[in-house]
């Protein structure tokens, strides 16, 4: 009896430990003791500079808001600014503003100024901004004089001044998530053609020049190198994964299994920051999908 029940508890112990392992994702693994004050947050976005990330979220000791942290460092979190409902920061050129959306407008704060923010659109749905590389414009998708209320990618200057549609194309569906090209002419975006999101480029006069993607599973967040030769992304599936394709459509690679969102290019290209979904962080990575690292 005594063997007997010896042999089921060893089982019983290994089959739990073989279950932990399994369900446990290699590509995401937490290298630190996770408590309630821990570190985490949603859609990272890389200073110019390289020295910082700024993302979106909060802890148990720490208001809901924009923040940014020292990834050399892994310092405390700075916080930027605490809008309800804020998302979706990108930097200035120059790394002294951050702008982001709250409450369907877009609106921007300096960073290392006790500033008031700054309100750059107002009525309509708007959201995911993104500042071209010479500081002049502000990307955004919005839905904004659009009958249907299906959302699509406008322009304005830094000011919030001359705003322009650039895209419309209601009978095909909705042009979102923009990123700018280094060139300040073309963008990425996530385009849904009658079916899931594709990765595609277009340019500011509304012309469509490329699609990237198309196998039937959504695909979100585009972001371009400083090079512009390629774009990472992340495809709706395992909770996320996250992959990068040349900009000539070529060179389709995955770089996390699961559990992967919101990636981001690093200025020099050899890194990507991300954010994992559960529980939620925010990680970097090298180009290639090693080296994974949680802040």
């Amino acid at each position: 009896m005594k063997s007997r029940l010896e042999k089921t508890f060893k089982i019983f112990v290994l089959t739990t430990l073989l279950i932990i392992f399994c369900t446990c994702n290699d590509n995401i693994t937490n290298t630190s003791n996770d408590t309630e004050k821990t570190k985490n947050g949603r859609e990272p976005s890389w200073s110019p500079d390289g020295s910082r990330i700024a993302y979106v979220g909060g802890t148990t000791d720490k208001e809901f808001g924009v923040y940014d942290i020292d990834i050399s460092e892994n310092g405390e979190p700075r916080k930027i600014a605490v809008p309800e409902f804020a998302s979706s920061p990108d930097w200035s050129p120059d790394g002294k503003w951050i702008v982001y959306s709250k409450d369907g407008n877009i609106c921007k704060r300096k960073v290392d100024e006790d500033s008031s923010e700054v309100q750059l659109t107002s009525g309509a749905s708007n959201s995911f901004p993104s500042w071209s590389k010479d500081g002049e414009w502000i990307a955004f998708d919005s839905n904004s004089d659009s009958p249907t209320g299906l959302r699509f990618v406008w322009k304005m200057r830094a000011d919030g001044s001359e705003k322009k549609r650039i895209i419309y194309t209601p009978n095909a569906g909705e042009v979102r998530m923009p990123d700018w090209f280094p060139d300040g002419i073309r963008l990425a975006v996530a385009i849904n053609l009658g079916g899931p999101r594709v990765i595609a480029i277009i340019d500011t006069s509304g012309n469509f020049i490329a699609q990237l993607t198309n196998d039937g599973i959504s695909d979100n967040y585009p972001s371009v190198s400083m090079d512009g030769l390629n774009v990472v992304f992340d495809k709706s599936e395992n909770i996320g994964q996250i992959f990068r394709i040349k900009t000539d459509g070529s060179g389709l690679t995955r770089l996390s299994d699961s559990n992967s969102i919101d990636p981001d290019w690093s200025p020099d290209g050899n890194w990507i920051t991300f954010s994992s979904e559960s529980p939620i962080f925010i990680w970097i990575m090298s180009k290639d999908g090693s080296s994974k690292r949680r802040l």
